[in-house]
């Protein structure tokens, strides 16, 4: 039970942590930085801003993804699966605005 209750401390810890690298990451694109956070995508991967609907609350919320460009598909992780809050958000509310580095849609 100690280590069951270890590893969900450390997944609240985790979570915690990208809690506050998200917040850098949207503070980037905001600035019109995206491109630059892009630079190494062998290295930190591709980011993009989903920007949503909350399903409880009905603000728009806005999440820094890593994606990948396939052909003409757009797919993007979700590190925690179908419990990610903007995964639960847009199964709800579809209607999504996508920023990339070469703009939004």
């Amino acid at each position: 039970m100690a280590s069951k209750q270890l590893n969900l401390k450390q997944e609240e810890e985790l979570r915690q942590f990208f809690k506050g690298f998200n917040r850098f990451m949207l503070y980037m694109w905001r600035l019109g930085l995206g491109k630059w956070v892009n630079a190494w995508p062998e290295r930190g991967g591709q980011i993009m801003v989903l920007s949503h609907i909350g399903r409880k609350s009905g603000l728009q919320r806005r999440t820094p993804l890593n994606y990948a460009l396939i052909g003409n598909d757009l797919y993007c992780t979700a590190g925690y699966g179908h419990l990610s809050d903007w995964y639960r958000n847009i199964k709800v509310n579809p209607a999504v605005e996508v920023w990339l580095p070469e703009g939004w849609w």
